[in-house]
């Protein structure tokens, strides 16, 4: 008698690979075949949840996982955007206006190594954080960048912090670690004054900063990427956005009220958001034995609230591994688990404000420069764990609008 083979969803040794290698493309047959909730081989037999509802009634033990990232601007209150868009609005245009070189290549006639170097370059993932700590530190810390730090290398320390921590668990060389100095304790250093005037120790500063800046500008990273993925959507976001900055000045802020009147660009980050979330709550042991879907797990048992799985759900995502914003566009989202901190079924305002500074950011990147191509090809997609985005050593092409060429005073290009 010839045994049957085994089926392609059941838990496997593999597991933990397989779904490091595609999210997506792991979760989603297995969603389709067992539903929310689903057992695996993964992170020490984790089983995989995505009833967002059920994960955030469920009685939980600490978190599991010493690295995950927490809530994003988890002190937010309100409509917080709403009370942050002028100052980041005009720290953003100043931090993407300084993105354009003001002297491009001037030949080659000199043969310095300069000439060689394209400045509309960069690093993606690095210069989102860096934008993202400058134009958000109102929100981070109370008040704006500028006044805050600038006598201190902070962007520089966080940097090498947040480099540092990604490259745990063997992403990068050891060689590229060793060269690296410790960045995390010279970063608690640097916050220590300002932790304890909030009457916190230096460490929660840190984890707070850290969870914040990161799930941000990954967002950020990951909703360029798929707009160069998918060129209808790129090119239905500039119809809409063409049309609601039509006469507007080109410093205008991106208010939340203009954001309201771009519903594509909401369903294109709700997309982005299923397809590539930024982060996931924390895995965790039940105190107690707990139903999900149809299966009843006992205290103990060690869940993980898996975006991909709420993002491949039949009953809520038709055809799950296609890119479609227009899914979102008639009906309000399904809930979601793609932040860090608690699973919850409903988005905090850490998490709308997340959202909100990525959407303001991705249209004032859009505005200023005619072109944002990431390099390499075929081009980066998002990938890690436990931050879901851009590899840090993505390149993007920034080609700025003539307009603001002009203001920063741009030389020509010679060759």
């Amino acid at each position: 008698m010839v045994a049957a083979p085994p089926s392609l969803t059941a838990p496997a040794a593999s597991d933990e690979k397989s779904f490091l290698a595609s999210p997506l493309a792991f979760c989603a047959p297995r969603a389709a075949a067992h539903g929310a909730a689903f057992t695996t081989r993964a992170f020490g037999d984790a089983t995989f949840v995505g009833d967002a509802a059920a994960l955030a009634a469920a009685a939980r033990a600490p978190p599991e996982d010493e690295k995950a990232l927490r809530a994003p601007f988890a002190s937010a209150r309100g409509e917080p955007f709403g009370e942050l868009e002028e100052a980041f609005n005009a720290a953003c245009y100043e931090c993407l206006f300084e993105w354009i070189p003001r002297y491009k290549e001037a030949g080659f006639s000199t043969f310095r190594f300069e000439d060689f170097i394209d400045g509309r370059v960069r690093k993606m993932m690095s210069s989102a954080r860096e934008l993202v700590l400058k134009a958000a530190s109102p929100a981070l810390f109370g008040q704006p960048y500028a006044e805050a730090w600038a006598a201190t290398r902070l962007v520089e320390l966080y940097q090498s912090h947040a480099e540092a921590r990604r490259e745990e668990g063997g992403v990068l060389a050891l060689g590229r670690r060793l060269l690296r100095q410790d960045g995390t304790a010279a970063l608690r250093e640097a916050l220590a004054p300002w932790a304890a005037r909030r009457g916190v120790a230096a460490e929660e500063a840190v984890e707070e900063l850290t969870a914040s800046v990161e799930q941000t500008a990954a967002l950020l990273c990951n909703m360029i990427a798929a707009a160069q993925a998918h060129p209808a959507a790129s090119a239905q976001l500039a119809r809409e956005q063409a049309a609601v900055l039509k006469g507007s000045a080109p410093r205008a802020p991106i208010t939340a009220a203009l954001l309201g009147e771009m519903p594509f660009l909401e369903a294109f980050t709700c997309e982005v958001l299923r397809t590539a979330p930024p982060a996931r709550p924390h895995r965790f042991r039940l105190s107690q034995p707990t139903r999900f879907g149809g299966l009843t797990l006992p205290a103990g048992a060690l869940i993980a609230p898996e975006p991909f799985v709420a993002a491949s759900l039949p009953s809520s995502h038709a055809d799950p591994l296609l890119f479609d914003p227009s899914r979102f566009a008639a009906a309000e989202p399904p809930p979601t688990l793609c932040f860090g901190g608690a699973a919850r079924a409903q988005a905090l305002p850490g998490d709308l404000l997340t959202r909100d500074i990525a959407k303001a950011a991705f249209v004032q990147l859009r505005r200023m420069f005619e072109e944002v191509r990431l390099g390499a090809d075929p081009p980066p997609k998002a990938g890690g764990y436990p931050l879901h985005t851009l590899p840090e050593a993505s390149e993007v092409l920034l080609k700025p609008k003539m307009y603001y060429e002009l203001q920063r005073g741009v030389k020509k290009l010679r060759f």
